[in-house]
């Protein structure tokens, strides 16, 4: 039986006999059944075009030059790579060791000369039977191991909950021995010692024919261990009448820890530097518009020095934060009519004096699926590293947007500074990862920029691309989104 949606292929025959007079007339007889039929012509032929062809039957003839159809049928049960491909010999011989030697040689089935058109067409269709039937079960067979050796469990429930059949992870979920019968309920085993988040969860999985949805159960651990997460996922059939449900647990506690330590990291620095920094920022501003009032050349100069720093923690506190969680996804989407304006406003805050701007035309009515916060963060981080990694700190930077014919917009930020190595190149959207100062220079930041800009723009469903530009120094990161549903 075909899976829902499956496309059903037709059964192939292939035909062997070194007359060609027969294997026309044996096609012929078949030719309405609906058969995908090849030809071969000798023994030799037939192991090739097997191979290729991997039919579903093999109508076999025994006599044939050079390779006889015993040999055939012994070479294919020795090597082919489907070794239990029924055979239906086509013999003269009538005689009963004729028949024994091909069932030694691994004939399933065998048709003596002359015979009719109507047993031909049961023999072919009774073998395709056993055919199918048989490569159903060798590949239920390694579905079988494979779910067996998951490192996932995998546990069958019944109606009642009660546990069918698990495995081997399965078995450990549940609290198993090794020689342990499979018994018991699912619930009460997957209960014990474990909460479930959402805590309601066990009650919306026991309710009568209610719908099952995935969760979270916990164990808390001790000793400095990790909390123990299992994600728990019900695969139901709504076409199963005796509503059996598979139920995979997965062990997520590094990825869930992960996703803990980076909020609280973000918790963190929002409350520990956010208030401070602002109040420092402020501070500077104020000594800076009063900068002509100091009494002498050096403390000016180092006013100046303070008044830069500043904004350089300012922009590396503002990666982290960007990086370690704010999200963009709450954003409405952006104009390209409005991307030109945005890119010139960043170039004259971080000073990029040359700057060109290309736009496809017809780009009226299009909107970015990134918003203008997102754009502003990554354009900022873009021209800053122009400027940063460019020899002269003067870069000439072209934007070019246009559409690429698939649902998306490409926005390319192009710098005239240094080309970056290969694995400066492979590892540019890494996070902590900075460019080498033998082969750049050193430079601040802290390696977070770059990631930040991947970040956003993945969450939108876009991809990143960095290179070299070929026909000069510098290099071209390329930004492709999902342009805006309207």
């Amino acid at each position: 039986m075909a899976l829902r949606g499956e496309t059903v292929r037709a059964s192939r025959l292939l035909l062997v006999d070194d007359s060609d007079f027969d294997r026309k007339m044996i096609a012929t007889v078949l030719a309405h059944e609906g058969y995908d039929i090849a030809h071969a012509a000798s023994g030799a032929e037939c192991l090739v075009v097997a191979q290729a062809f991997d039919p579903d039957l093999i109508v076999l003839d025994v006599m044939m030059p050079g390779m006889d159809g015993y040999e055939v049928c012994r070479t294919l049960r020795a090597r082919a790579a489907r070794p239990n491909i029924p055979v239906l010999m086509v013999t003269g011989l009538a005689d009963a060791e004729a028949m024994v030697h091909g069932l030694e040689a691994g004939a399933d089935d065998f048709l003596t000369k002359p015979f009719n058109k109507w047993e031909l067409r049961a023999r072919v269709a009774s073998l395709i039977r056993v055919g199918v039937q048989q490569r159903a079960l060798a590949d239920s067979e390694r579905f079988h191991w494979a779910v067996e050796n998951a490192e996932d469990g995998f546990v069958l429930v019944d109606r009642a909950d009660r546990i069918l059949h698990c495995n081997a992870t399965g078995r450990r979920y549940l609290d198993f021995g090794e020689d342990d019968p499979i018994e018991g309920l699912f619930v009460e085993r997957m209960s014990r010692g474990r909460m479930p988040q959402p805590a309601d969860a066990w009650i919306r999985w026991e309710e009568p024919d209610g719908r099952k949805s995935p969760f979270h159960l916990v164990r808390m651990a001790s000793g400095g261990r990790l909390n123990e997460w299992v994600l728990v996922t019900p695969h139901q059939n709504p076409d199963d009448p005796d509503g059996m449900v598979v139920v995979s647990l997965r062990d997520v506690s590094q990825q869930v820890e992960r996703q803990v330590r980076q909020f609280e990291f973000h918790e963190l620095v929002s409350h520990k530097l956010r208030t401070p920094l602002t109040g420092i920022v402020g501070a500077v501003h104020a000594l800076a518009l009063a900068r002509e009032e100091l009494p002498g050349e050096r403390e000016q100069q180092m006013l100046d020095i303070v008044v830069q720093s500043t904004h350089r923690l300012r922009d590396a506190v503002q990666d982290v934060l960007e990086y370690a969680g704010e999200s963009a996804g709450r954003e409405s989407s952006m104009p390209v009519a409005g991307l030109e304006q945005l890119v010139r406003d960043v170039a004259a805050e971080e000073q990029v004096a040359t700057l060109v701007f290309e736009s496809e035309p017809g780009m009226d009515g299009v909107r970015l699926s990134l918003g203008d916060v997102s754009w502003h963060a990554i354009l900022r981080e873009l021209l800053q590293n122009a400027r940063r990694f460019h020899p002269t700190g003067s870069p000439r930077v072209v934007v070019r947007v246009a559409r690429t014919g698939n649902g998306f917009l490409r926005v390319e930020v192009e710098d005239d500074g240094v080309h970056l190595t290969p694995p400066q190149l492979r590892r540019a959207f890494e996070p902590y990862v900075q460019g080498d100062p033998e082969a750049t220079g050193e430079v601040p930041g802290m390696g977070l920029g770059l990631p930040m800009v991947a970040t956003r723009v993945w969450s939108a469903g876009g991809r990143c691309t960095i290179e070299n530009c070929g026909e000069h120094p510098g290099v071209r990161v390329r930004l492709e989104v999902p342009v805006a549903a309207s």
